[in-house]
């Protein structure tokens, strides 16, 4: 399993922002009331991760996120978000969502994309 690049940044932890999913759906009977089925047998932990990147880290990061991004790969979080009972949470994640890369100013950019992990 890939690990994220030591000579990358990490994300920005003002921008973190987190959101679960139980995999949970209504279903419609026919007779009767509309019940929950789950999906799936694990909780699904969506991710908002913003990096901030300067020109020529913008193009190492956007050449490692097409490889190895969208697989399942391994990533140091920081910051107290994602301290539950004193252990960082996760470590083990993937790239779910388009890359989106606006401009802060002529020498900087900021990538923001949707990871999960289960």
């Amino acid at each position: 399993m890939p690990s994220y690049p030591t000579t990358l940044p990490l994300p920005e932890t003002a921008d973190y922002k987190f959101t679960s999913s139980f995999g949970n759906e209504a279903v419609v009977f026919e007779h009767g009331n509309t019940r929950q089925r789950s999906r799936g047998n694990t909780t699904q932990y969506y991710f908002t991760l913003s990096f901030i990147l300067t020109t020529v880290q913008l193009a190492a990061w956007q050449i490692w996120a097409t490889r190895y991004g969208y697989d399942w790969h391994t990533i140091d979080f920081t910051g107290k978000p994602f301290l539950i009972s004193s252990n960082l949470l996760p470590t083990t994640l993937r790239y779910v969502s388009d890359i989106s890369i606006d401009p802060i100013s002529d020498r900087y950019f900021k990538a923001t994309v949707t990871a999960e992990t289960s």
